[in-house]
């Protein structure tokens, strides 16, 4: 968990010393949730409760406070990660409840301890926080695109040699990504209406800013889940390529080699009176005919562009 007093200015071990005047922001997990929403009157309506608190996509206005509930997503490697980030946002407190709380629990503390956020920064603070996270998930976004390029030229260099599961997977990625993504519309479009105006009317500004990034990450998005879908086609289209050159090149050996098959089946025949069988250079000039015929089929090929 991480405890830090804004009134002030420091990091606390633990809840001990709570005082109710205080604004905190804490970063914790759900193990660790309940003695946090004991000492903040956090409640549940409904059938929300602790086992399933960041099962929806959602934003609830409460007369206290906000809630809001998303998927946080970051890139390692050629796997998107995903994480449940659930907020509650209070005149006295902000608190993000992760279900992994290594993600981004790093830049989040970094940026508290180079602001010195101080009592009356929490709006700013749930700002902050807000556009940390979307810049993340711009950027892991702009690393998938990289990944779906850098996929589209190892499919037109060498196909032959490329898993076919591993489109369908990346594909399969982007599509999540869309659709949590699209949930952050309608976050971004609650967020500006304020409606238990816990955000001053100056900072709402700033929030109006966070709307517009949110519908340029699900831009993004799209974006992404285009290019992703383009693979499967490209792939699609690199193997039915492949497949055909090689029909083709099949096609040109069947082209050369069946006057020879011809000559020689004729000449396979168990007749006894075929012409130049008993002939002194009969043999030779067959294999000369033959190796005529071949060069002129190569030579017709050739002026056809077929090799």
């Amino acid at each position: 968990m991480v405890l830090y007093d804004l009134t002030q200015s420091k990091f606390q071990e633990d809840l001990n010393s709570f005082h109710p005047d205080h604004e905190y922001f804490i970063l914790t997990s759900l193990s660790e949730f309940d003695q946090v929403r004991a000492k903040f009157n956090i409640h549940f309506d409904g059938d929300e409760g602790q086992e399933n608190i960041d099962d929806r996509i959602k934003f609830e206005n409460y007369e206290s406070y906000d809630f809001i509930s998303h998927m946080f997503f970051r890139l390692h490697g050629d796997q998107v990660n995903f994480a449940k980030v659930c907020s509650y946002y209070g005149a006295k407190f902000f608190i993000l409840l992760l279900e992994d709380t290594t993600i981004i629990e790093e830049g989040i503390i970094e940026r508290i301890k180079a602001k010195h956020y101080k009592a009356g920064d929490l709006p700013l603070l749930y700002y902050k926080i807000f556009n940390l996270s979307l810049s993340h998930m711009f950027d892991s976004l702009s690393e998938f695109e990289s990944l779906t390029i850098d996929v589209e030229l190892q499919l037109i260099d060498d196909v032959a040699n490329y898993e076919f599961g591993k489109v369908i997977a990346l594909k399969g990625q982007a599509y999540e990504i869309k659709k949590y993504c699209r949930h952050l519309l309608y976050i971004g479009d609650q967020l500006v209406l304020n409606e238990n105006e816990l955000v001053p009317s100056k900072m709402m500004r700033y929030f109006r800013g966070i709307d517009v990034q949110m519908n340029r990450v699900y831009t993004f998005s799209e974006d992404i889940c285009e290019k992703a879908g383009h693979l499967v086609d490209l792939y699609d289209s690199a193997v039915t390529s492949r497949t055909n050159n090689m029909i083709n090149k099949l096609t040109i050996f069947t082209v050369l080699l069946t006057p020879l098959m011809v000559i020689s089946g004729i000449y396979g025949m168990n007749f006894a009176n075929m012409p130049e069988l008993q002939h002194e250079y009969g043999y030779y000039m067959v294999l000369g005919l033959m190796a005529s015929v071949l060069c002129l089929s190569y030579l017709a090929l050739k002026r056809m562009k077929l090799l």
